[in-house]
């Protein structure tokens, strides 16, 4: 009685386990394996066999043709646009600055003829500089007018000096 009690559990757990399971697929495949043996070979002539082509090695000192080589696929431009961000420097600010008086020299070029008189406290917007006889002279555009000059470095205040002042 314990026998078959064994028995009927090992069964039950070769069912219903993986283990089972994949046993049973092998056991399948084995069933329907039948193995070629010489007599049982059988040669098709009308299957097309895979062509092969000679490939050319080059020898040293000689070179292949444009018959010999293989082409290669080449992707083919777009005429899409491509979008380039291209930053803009942050703009410099200052104002105008004098001591002796109510209004600041601009001149055309730095140190050279007079221009105009802007008010003190006027925001214009630096440009570029230059260095002429130990001097720094700036070159502004006047925020409010647009008028572009040079003036002395000295006759400005800044928020943040530019690293070069």
């Amino acid at each position: 009685m314990t026998a078959v009690l064994l028995a009927v559990a090992v069964y039950t757990l070769l069912t219903n386990s993986a283990f089972g399971s994949a046993l049973q697929s092998q056991m399948r495949t084995t069933q329907n394996f039948s193995p070629i043996t010489s007599a049982t070979k059988m040669i098709n002539l009308d299957t097309p066999k895979a062509s092969l082509t000679p490939t050319l090695t080059p020898q040293p000192g000689t070179s292949l043709t444009q018959e010999n080589t293989t082409p290669t696929n080449t992707l083919v431009p777009t005429n899409t646009a491509t979008i380039t961000i291209t930053p803009k420097p942050t703009p410099f600010y200052a104002l105008t600055y004098s001591t002796e008086s109510d209004g600041v020299i601009i001149r055309k070029t730095p140190g050279g003829d007079y221009l105009a008189v802007i008010n003190v406290n006027t925001l214009v917007e630096i440009l570029g500089t230059s260095e002429l006889d130990n001097l720094i002279w700036v070159q502004i555009r006047v925020v409010e007018t647009g008028q572009e000059g040079w003036i002395r470095q000295s006759l400005l205040l800044t928020a943040t000096p530019s690293p070069q002042w």
